[in-house]
């Protein structure tokens, strides 16, 4: 902030931090009483709807790619259903409730949904915590069959040596990557030939083409932003050194990137919390 005819609203360090109005007039640094960012706060929930990320009918699904999912995962705190149908095609693959079995179960943590890959990596241990994370399953519709505690792949990446989205459960080793064979694994999975099929606690398999149909599924969420506003950052009289807003990217994105400054320039707002007591406030939406 110079003598050029700059407009701007900065908090930032010093020689970036104040306001400079149309007028000319220039208040920096200490003078600045007090300057706030904030964002919309908003609402996430989550319903009885579902949200089908993938799906396959007759046969292995090949390399599957749900890391565009992540986001949707992660704001749906990790809910996830796998559905399936062994004797006939669901009426409407798009409606969970028309296949002949499901599952819910919730994947903790961070989501990152990594790609599945068409060739296999080493096989890895059920105590890998960067590879396996145990889980309770539900059976929500049909004769499941399945245990009620099985692992998933962590953040919910791919599981059968890194070629399918799924669950399993090991028998009498240590090891929870699996291709379908006739260990006494218990598994449901979406991926390619090999690693597509499901295996219940009584030993029935039914594998690649003779599965007739599976989906993964992740909660629906709604996300609503109200007359509320969630304070990122603040400043009372001086620069507000590096500022690192980096941890708030998913809440501004959640709030469709609506943002709000606030400053007061004459004296401190009587809460720094509040955004009403602030002298001068603006808003502005972030696009993209």
């Amino acid at each position: 902030m110079d003598s050029q005819p700059f407009k701007s609203i900065y908090l930032g360090n010093s020689g970036c931090h104040g306001t400079k109005d149309q007028g000319g007039t220039a208040v920096t640094n200490s003078a600045l009483d007090a300057i706030a960012i904030w964002t919309a706060t908003t609402t996430t929930t989550t319903g009885g709807a579902w949200t089908r990320l993938a799906y396959s009918a007759a046969g292995g699904a090949g390399a599957v790619d749900l890391s565009s999912y992540a986001s949707s995962i992660q704001a749906a705190g990790g809910r996830m259903m796998i559905s399936w149908s062994e004797n006939s095609a669901p009426s409407d693959a798009n409606d969970h409730t028309t296949y002949e079995k499901a599952v819910t179960f919730t994947v903790p943590g961070s989501i990152t949904s990594q790609a599945a890959s068409t060739t296999s990596r080493g096989g890895q241990q059920c105590t890998s915590s960067s590879y396996f994370t145990q889980v309770n399953v539900s059976c929500i519709q049909g004769t499941c069959n399945m245990p009620s505690q099985m692992y998933t792949g962590t953040g919910f990446n791919p599981i059968c040596y890194g070629r399918a989205y799924g669950l399993v459960l090991n028998s009498n080793n240590g090891q929870c990557d699996w291709t379908m064979d006739s260990q006494p694994f218990k598994s449901i999975y979406l991926g390619n030939s090999g690693c597509h099929g499901t295996k219940d606690q009584g030993g029935t398999a039914v594998t690649n083409s003779a599965l007739d149909a599976i989906a993964i599924w992740t909660a629906t969420t709604t996300t609503t932003t109200g007359g509320a506003w969630t304070r990122l950052a603040y400043s009372a009289a001086g620069g507000a050194g590096a500022v690192d807003l980096s941890s708030y990217a998913s809440s501004i994105q959640a709030a469709g990137g609506r943002m709000m400054i606030s400053w007061s320039e004459n004296s401190a707002p009587s809460d720094a919390n509040d955004y009403t007591t602030y002298e001068k406030v603006v808003t502005f939406t972030v696009p993209g």
